[in-house]
């Protein structure tokens, strides 16, 4: 059976291509509840095939019209952007070849480009030649790989009951959940208090510290952040690398989000002291505007990277008399795709002053919003964005309302304007307080677009 044959593939292709054209025009979402959804593709699977006409026709009837529209430039919602359309292609060539980098071997091209690419970023975020890094499927991996390498440092004897993680309070969930995956007691993971702009403290971070000592603990790690997930604000690095290198703490940093602006001259002020970091999260998946997953881990002495699992043995694959690429020791993957080549292409093709570009547009109209809600009798900001993420909420100026009522009411807001498929945004808590939030990652989204996003959380507040 030659796949490549199917008369199905260009069909699909020339659907996708319809379909993206002509998607900054279309809704956010046509809203469809769950229960009607699942009707249309409940019962469709069967010994026997359907045949592709019946595939065709649910990706034209059913995915394509009621997916999120990531291409509208009214998409504001969660950390996941419009896909460079290059991007997409090369992820079809790697999809199409297949290559698995668990050894050169069996990827004698795209191991090497993998490679180039973990060099250039390197050098990017100022690390020297000892530094490397792998390609991970996103932020959540990366960060466990932070925490591994940690752990195999301090506790090689796996003795953890007096280790302890350090973590802000605005840390990615997936710091704790990996806290519990690499053996750390609930107890022993702790919470740094950021400060109203919602940055970690250096102050209370050494306070802490301090404190874990005189108890006979070892805090071995520290997460800091580099645009966190609701607010995209920026620790700094600088001074948080002096402390946790004081008391010698490993420090990651999590620029799942933020870390892209080591592509920046004009914005890379906010990562600042970065290449000091012990080791770094960056997703391409987020503002590089990647398929998903593609995310990437770096560290600063590679060697720290290899140890964790350089004495992993498998006969059936490191069994070459000549020297090969071994990936997989590098990280916590077997099979990996060769999802580097989607990035590597796209910088080969644009530069890297094309995302330097978008970047600094996004921030320019975040803060076009920011003013505007300023202005604005009816709405707040939870503070001045540094990049890309701004989190408000209606709140009338001398209102009567408690807060609670207000939160009863911005979580009633943000499913009134999603649903209607208009505009799309999430929201957060922070304090305590319901903020609405919207995340610029189009660079189609213009200062129009955000006066009508206003004007429709206004409308949308008084029914």
């Amino acid at each position: 059976m030659n796949y490549c044959e199917y008369d199905i593939k260009n069909k699909i292709l020339n659907l996708l291509e319809e379909h993206c054209t002509e998607a900054k025009e279309k809704a956010v979402l046509n809203y469809l509840p769950k229960h009607e959804i699942k009707q249309q593709i409940q019962g469709l699977l069967a010994e026997q095939g359907a045949g592709d006409e019946a595939l065709y026709k649910v990706i034209k009837d059913i995915i394509l019209p009621y997916s999120n529209n990531l291409q509208s430039p009214m998409y504001m919602g969660h950390q996941v952007p419009p896909v460079l359309p290059l991007a997409a292609m090369l992820d079809y060539v790697i999809s199409s070849l297949n290559q698995s980098l668990v050894v050169s071997r069996m990827s004698p091209v795209m191991t090497l480009i993998e490679q180039e690419l973990i060099s250039f970023l390197t050098q990017k975020i100022g690390y020297d030649s000892k530094s490397g890094g792998t390609v991970t499927s996103g932020g959540s991996i990366s960060n466990l790989m932070g925490l591994v390498c940690a752990r195999n440092k301090y506790f090689p004897d796996n003795d953890l009951s007096d280790a302890v993680v350090l973590c802000p309070e605005e840390s990615h969930y997936s710091v704790k959940k990996n806290a519990f995956v690499g053996g750390i007691k609930s107890e022993n993971i702790i919470k740094v208090p950021c400060d109203e702009n919602f940055k970690t403290s250096p102050a209370e971070l050494e306070k802490i510290i301090i404190d874990l000592m005189a108890k006979n603990l070892k805090p071995f790690i520290m997460f800091a952040n580099a645009g966190t997930t609701s607010t995209s604000s920026f620790d700094n690095l600088t001074e948080l690398h002096k402390i946790t290198s004081k008391h010698d703490i490993w420090l990651h940093i999590d620029a799942a989000h933020g870390g892209s602006l080591i592509l920046s001259k004009a914005m890379s002020h906010l990562i600042e002291g970065i290449n000091q970091a012990d080791s770094i999260s960056i997703d391409g998946h987020k503002m590089m505007f990647m398929p998903s997953g593609m995310g990437m881990f770096f560290v600063k002495d590679e060697n720290t990277l290899k140890s964790c699992f350089d004495d992993i043995e498998a006969h059936y694959l490191y069994n070459d008399t000549e020297e090969i690429i071994k990936l997989s020791k590098y990280s916590l993957q077997c099979t990996k795709r060769a999802d580097a080549f989607k990035l590597w292409g796209c910088l080969l093709a644009y530069g890297t002053d094309f995302f330097a570009e978008k970047y600094e547009y996004l921030h320019k109209m975040t803060k076009y919003f920011y003013n505007q809600i300023n202005k604005s009798p009816l709405f707040e900001a939870a503070n001045d964005p540094e990049f890309n993420i701004i989190c408000f909420r209606y709140a009338p100026k001398g209102s009567s309302l408690t807060n609670e009522q207000l939160n009863e009411i911005n979580f009633n807001l943000r499913d009134r304007v999603n649903n209607s498929g208009q505009a799309m945004i999430t929201l957060t808590s922070l304090n305590d307080i319901i903020y609405l939030r919207a995340t610029l990652t189009n660079p189609s989204t213009n200062e129009e677009c955000l006066r009508h996003l206003l004007s429709l959380l206004f409308s949308h507040g008084l029914t």
